[in-house]
């Protein structure tokens, strides 16, 4: 009799533990799934219209210092994200990459002395001291 309710107690036990990992297995199963489908759902591409890879724009622009500076604009570097030009006449021409992208102007000794921001429907392309948003 002692025996029985030990094998008894011995099969309860096994039953347990064998329900406990099925649990176990279940829950982790679950959570692999979750994390995948999540990883699979952000890796979806959005189409935005607008070629962000392969589009190139020519932006030509005036550099235009405050009245009674003594720096020499025609010295300058106008510095787009994927090309740089010479000033010329206090104007640039360059190309850049994407819709919306700083220049950067630098002197000669390539210290930033004046910067910019280009954006689609930019009434100018002006790089100035007093540069609006």
């Amino acid at each position: 009799m002692f025996k029985f309710s030990i094998n008894n107690n011995i099969k309860f036990y096994r039953k347990k533990v064998n329900r406990d990992l099925q649990n176990i297995k279940n829950r982790i199963g679950g959570l692999v799934l979750f994390f995948i489908l999540f990883i699979l759902s952000a890796c979806q591409t959005i189409d935005l219209g607008y070629d962000w890879i392969n589009s190139t724009q020519e932006v030509k622009g005036k550099i235009i210092l405050p009245q009674g500076s003594k720096l020499d604009v025609n010295s300058f570097t106008v510095f787009s994200n994927i090309e740089n030009s010479p000033v010329q006449g206090e104007e640039y021409g360059l190309s850049k990459d994407g819709k919306f992208t700083g220049l950067y102007v630098s002197n000669p000794n390539d210290e930033v002395v004046l910067m910019g921001f280009q954006y689609p429907g930019n009434p100018t392309n002006e790089i100035n001291s007093t540069q609006q948003p």
